[in-house]
């Protein structure tokens, strides 16, 4: 059926175009740098975190002997792992390369 020789030429196909797939393939381009908000803000030196909220009442987060709380609209005890994500976001990068200016 097979000779070795038509196998080894198919095997020798199939590596070729594997490695023309490899290299021709578009590789997905590395985001732009961007700007970082605020990146030299000290995390723990925050104690206070109040966020806004439209047609809602504000969040209101406060640090004591190391364990965040939610103050307001309920008091209840906070996520560590979501108050460390909320901590860095000002060190995030945006996609943006510009920092936009107020309009108000």
């Amino acid at each position: 059926m097979f000779t070795r020789r038509l196998l080894l030429n198919l095997v020798l196909l199939l590596v070729v175009a594997g490695l023309a797939v490899f290299v021709f393939y578009p590789r997905p381009k590395p985001a732009p740098p961007g700007i970082a908000v605020a990146p030299h803000i000290d995390t723990a030196a925050v104690r206070h975190i109040r966020i806004e909220r439209r047609s809602r009442p504000a969040l209101v987060f406060e640090r004591n002997n190391g364990d965040w709380h939610l103050t307001a609209p309920i008091s209840a005890r906070a996520n560590p792992l979501m108050m460390r994500a909320l901590l860095e976001l000002p060190r995030e990068r945006t996609a943006c390369r510009k920092v936009p200016r107020s309009t108000g």
